[in-house]
């Protein structure tokens, strides 16, 4: 699934990554607060590794099987602040992930984002939020979004214990 972008909010665009987003995002990638987080592998939050996945997800758009992956630029800056997207989750259902850097945390930017994406998903959609169950602005996006909160759970495919969030679009 592809999603017809862009997509825009009151102060966001949501768009396919390109190579003006390479410097910020590398610099999100390298912040160790920034991803703790986060269950990137220890390869992927260095240089080479956050490289190689930044390239894999610009080459991914035209291929047979694309990242759901997106940058979230800042309408009025025109600069890459983040990143939202879905990944197939369950039978039916994808799981949607929302990433800021943190000179931006605490504005409201990423359920604006999702809200946004939100908006270009057929109805019956199913989507799930996986949290880090330390993760408290994680919790409080998917909450903000209306997602219903199913507790504790174990994440399908990799098996890490989260706080599992779910709606129906």
């Amino acid at each position: 699934m592809l999603i017809d972008l862009p997509a825009t909010t009151r102060r966001l665009v949501i768009r396919r990554f390109i190579e003006a987003d390479r410097e910020d995002f590398l610099s999100f990638m390298l912040d160790a607060d920034s991803t703790k987080y986060l269950t990137f592998t220890e390869e992927v939050r260095k240089k080479d590794g956050a490289e190689s996945m930044f390239n894999d997800i610009i080459a991914s758009y035209d291929g047979d099987e694309p990242f759901n992956t997106y940058a979230i630029e800042h309408t009025e800056s025109g600069r890459y602040i983040g990143t939202c997207g879905f990944d197939p989750y369950a039978d039916g259902v994808w799981e949607c992930f929302y990433i800021i850097n943190r000179e931006y945390w605490g504005r409201g930017y990423a359920p604006e984002a999702m809200e946004g994406l939100f908006t270009l998903l057929p109805v019956g959609f199913e989507v799930c939020a996986f949290c880090c169950p330390k993760n408290a602005a994680s919790i409080r996006v998917a909450a903000k979004l209306g997602m219903e909160d199913r507790g504790m759970a174990i994440h399908v495919k990799d098996k890490w214990k989260g706080r599992l969030f779910v709606a129906r679009m």
